[in-house]
């Protein structure tokens, strides 16, 4: 099986989520996976700038790689329209904010910070509109 196998289309996204309309759905997704790119990236970079300085990294900044690792697992999720996005996302979103405030002290992780907060931002508003259009379906 091929990547692009993997990846849904943006119209692929439209299809399984049809009740969105105006494809506004499938941009968040596609914005949240595209965050979740970006946190694992600068969280690898500033650890990677980190260990000039420190090394071993600290136990407390393990949570960090936990975080990159996660966010490269939730993109591919989101990417193929996992029916468990709405999970993963709040998963991601827990642990985001657990390692921002583990990584805040560390100037060389000062970009990841900033980037964490988006993806924890966005992965957090993807797990609560699933939430909203569950409950919409049942009433």
């Amino acid at each position: 099986m091929t990547a692009q196998a993997l990846v849904m289309s943006p119209s692929e996204v439209r299809e399984r989520y049809a009740t969105e309309g105006s494809g506004r759905m499938v941009d968040d997704v596609h914005e949240t996976a595209r965050r979740c790119l970006a946190c694992a990236g600068s969280a690898w970079l500033g650890l990677s700038a980190l260990l000039d300085r420190l090394a071993p990294i600290p136990d407390r900044l393990i949570v960090t790689i936990d975080c990159a690792e996660i966010c490269e697992v939730t993109a591919r999720s989101l990417m193929r329209g996992s029916t468990e996005m709405r999970r993963i996302c709040a998963l991601t979103a827990a642990i985001c904010d657990r390692a921002i405030e583990a990584a805040e002290a560390e100037h060389e992780l000062a970009d990841f910070v900033n980037v964490a907060r988006q993806c924890a931002r966005s992965c957090r508003a993807i797990s609560e509109e699933s939430d909203d259009r569950a409950e919409y379906a049942q009433a």
